[in-house]
């Protein structure tokens, strides 16, 4: 099935990676659609976790563009693969988003570090000193 580039997501089973806070933010961002939450749930309930087009299509009344855009999302935040037959695309669902997503809501889940190439720093904190003066009705900074 032609799917998300595993160089993107990290996926390939032949250069296990460990997941990044970005890989896992793409995926909550595709889900946090409701319409694209009734495609994933349509597309598990399909023979084989296998959804056609046309079969979602027949679920919603809106343009086919916008179901189009909708399935790209889901596809480029590696949750589902699309395959070409003939004139019409079959998604199937992936399971490694969603073993990432429970492996980082569980109780005793993931703990994912930076990525790598995450250039932020660690704010510099400014410590001030306060002492309260029990006489007055606020804090003072220390001299």
């Amino acid at each position: 099935m032609q799917g998300v580039d595993p160089a993107v997501d990290g996926t390939d089973p032949h250069q296990r990676q460990e997941p990044t806070p970005e890989q896992a933010a793409k995926v909550f961002k595709a889900l946090a659609d409701p319409l694209r939450i009734q495609l994933v749930t349509l597309t598990r309930a399909a023979p084989d976790s296998t959804a056609c087009f046309c079969d979602l299509a027949d679920q919603f009344d809106m343009p086919q563009s916008t179901l189009s855009h909708h399935l790209r999302v889901l596809v480029e935040a590696g949750i589902l693969e699309r395959e070409r037959r003939g004139t019409w695309s079959w998604y199937r669902l992936r399971e490694e988003p969603f073993a990432l997503l429970h492996d980082l809501i569980r109780p005793d889940g993931l703990v994912l570090r930076p990525s790598p190439r995450c250039s932020c720093e660690a704010p510099t904190s400014t410590t001030v000193d306060l002492e309260f003066d029990p006489g007055r009705d606020g804090l003072e900074t220390a001299s």
